[in-house]
């Protein structure tokens, strides 16, 4: 640190700075038990304090053997640190991070973090009080996460996160959203890969598995005065190249992401994503995404609260899309096969506490004039639309893949493309 500064320019070694006192010292073991760890960062004016602190270190030994094998760690063949019951309140003061307990082995350069979880301060309704404009609230909970080859003194210097695999398990992660607050300001540069350029520690992970992980994103619609949920189950995948550091993005400069899951716990899908890290502030992209057979009763979960339709009888076969995008916009084709389609219009019913009532009319009119009830029709090849859809600023990244694909859908289906930019 800064007050080392003036002493850096001696290049003794401990060993050789004791050796007029001493020829050798060992030490069987080493054990520090329920301690108080802190750490003094003077040059970011922080200090770090860490309670229920272990150490438990194993034949240490400082001599002349020793004072260059960087097979130890602080001269001890081996060493094991452990932190429990870490607790902190993010700046926004909406959430708590909570871990468990954070095992560190120096000489094998792995770390384990456990029982992590980000949890809101307050529910559902009490967590949009205290927003004056739209916000997504998060929940993740994670079991387990190993570290393997870590430069763990970075880490604890807030130097830089750098490790060469990372392995995440059975985490469970919600997303909830209530589109009756006042939309955000227009902002753009928060696509996943700028978030990670933005970060203020350094980050290189080689390799990030996956392992059995849910996502669900609820969504709480006025239009419908209903909440809609999107779950993804099961989640397996790895992403490469997890990286803000310039040398490191120059000689991988693409960070991907493969991923198999069940989309609303039944349907198969797999994904593809890469982010052109050399051009992160553009926010360049490509996607390719693939879904398996879903029936009418399945995809009404989703479409009555969130799409305000109804689908009466049909069923998909198959949804495979291809999306090229960035910052501002993103094209790409998809080919939806589906057969017998029947839709009908939805709208709120207001003398029924979260109703809805069917449009019968206009969806007479749509699936008599409008609707292509399969793809591919009876004497026909099946119909690849292209899409193109600008991206709402307050969106995000996920919110421009959505819609530039349900074009694509509307297009294949034979409805207007102007109903994915409605809110």
């Amino acid at each position: 640190r800064s007050y080392n500064k003036a002493k850096r320019e001696d290049s003794a070694t401990l060993y050789q700075n004791l050796l007029k006192q001493v020829n050798s010292i060992a030490v069987k073991k080493i054990n520090i038990e329920h301690g108080e760890f802190i750490n003094h960062n003077i040059t970011k004016n922080k200090t770090s304090k860490y309670n229920d602190f272990t150490m438990r270190f194993t034949d240490l030994l400082i001599d002349s053997a020793t004072q260059y094998d960087k097979n130890r760690f602080l001269y001890s063949k081996d060493a094991l640190l452990t932190f429990r019951n870490y607790l902190l309140r993010t700046p926004d003061s909406l959430y708590f991070l909570k871990i468990g307990a954070i095992a560190i082995s120096g000489t094998s350069h792995s770390m384990k973090a456990s029982n992590i979880s980000l949890l809101p301060r307050y529910s559902k309704e009490g967590f949009q009080k205290k927003l004056k404009m739209m916000k997504d609230r998060y929940t993740l909970t994670m079991p387990s996460l190993l570290l393997n080859n870590i430069n763990w003194w970075s880490l604890a210097n807030e130097e830089g996160f750098i490790a060469q695999e990372a392995t995440i398990q059975n985490a469970d992660f919600k997303i909830y959203l209530d589109r009756s607050l006042p939309q955000t300001p227009p902002e753009y540069q928060n696509f996943p890969q700028q978030i990670l350029m933005k970060l203020p520690l350094s980050i290189d992970i080689v390799k990030l598995d996956i392992r059995n992980m849910n996502i669900q994103y609820e969504e709480h619609s006025p239009g419908s005065g209903k909440s809609g949920k999107i779950d993804i189950s099961n989640l397996n995948g790895s992403i490469r190249n997890v990286t803000n550091m310039p040398e490191q993005i120059r000689h991988h400069p693409t960070t991907s992401i493969t991923a198999n899951a069940r989309f609303l716990h039944q349907v198969p899908a797999t994904a593809t994503i890469n982010f052109d890290m050399l051009n992160a502030k553009k926010g360049n992209f490509n996607v390719t995404f693939k879904a398996g057979a879903a029936g009418a009763d399945l995809i009404n979960t989703v479409a009555e609260p969130l799409g305000l339709f109804t689908v009466n009888k049909g069923s998909v076969k198959s949804l495979t899309a291809h999306i090229t995008g960035n910052d501002y916009h993103a094209t790409g084709n998809v080919l939806l096969l589906y057969d017998d389609l029947n839709i009908t219009p939805l709208k709120k019913d207001d003398h029924k506490e979260n109703g809805l009532k069917k449009k019968k009319l206009l969806g007479f009119i749509a699936n008599t004039f409008v609707i292509k009830n399969s793809n591919p029709s009876k004497d026909g090849a099946p119909r690849t639309e292209n899409c193109f859809a600008k991206r709402d600023p307050t969106g995000s990244f996920f919110s421009l893949l959505w819609k530039t694909v349900l074009v694509g859908v509307l297009k294949t289906v034979g409805a207007s493309p102007k109903i994915a930019s409605k809110k």
